[in-house]
């Protein structure tokens, strides 16, 4: 009789990768931010790749040592450096409109905090 094996399911294909995703169409991070999704969304690949990684040790016959060798060395290698650069870029581009958002207030962080308070009374 074969043995079962428990496979993990990646999570892009869990409910917790819509819930995720939802949020992050709520966010509207991609308006303010270019290359915002590229770098959550090669963190969320990332993930994945732990996943396949475990399910293939499930896989895994201790006959041969390069296996698991060769998995971590595509983990690291795939996804991963994507998300050096490309959350290199994104957190390039949120300083830019950070910066720019605050010269518009004279760089004044008195006159920063204060829209910021009047903001949220008009929204209360």
């Amino acid at each position: 009789m074969p043995q079962f094996k428990d496979y993990v399911r990646p999570f892009t294909a869990t409910p917790y990768y819509d819930f995720f995703d939802a949020f992050l169409v709520g966010l509207k991070l991609e308006t303010f931010f270019v290359g915002s999704d590229a770098c959550l969304m090669s963190g969320v690949y990332v993930v994945d790749d732990m996943y396949y990684f475990r399910n293939n040790i499930t896989d895994f016959e201790w006959s041969s040592w390069e296996a698991p060798l060769m998995n971590i060395s595509r983990a690291v290698a795939g996804n991963f450096s994507n998300v050096i650069i490309n959350c290199q870029k994104m957190g390039e581009n949120i300083y830019k409109y950070a910066v720019d958002r605050f010269a518009k207030f004279n760089n004044d962080i008195g006159d920063f905090l204060l829209s910021f308070l009047f903001n949220l009374m008009g929204r209360a």
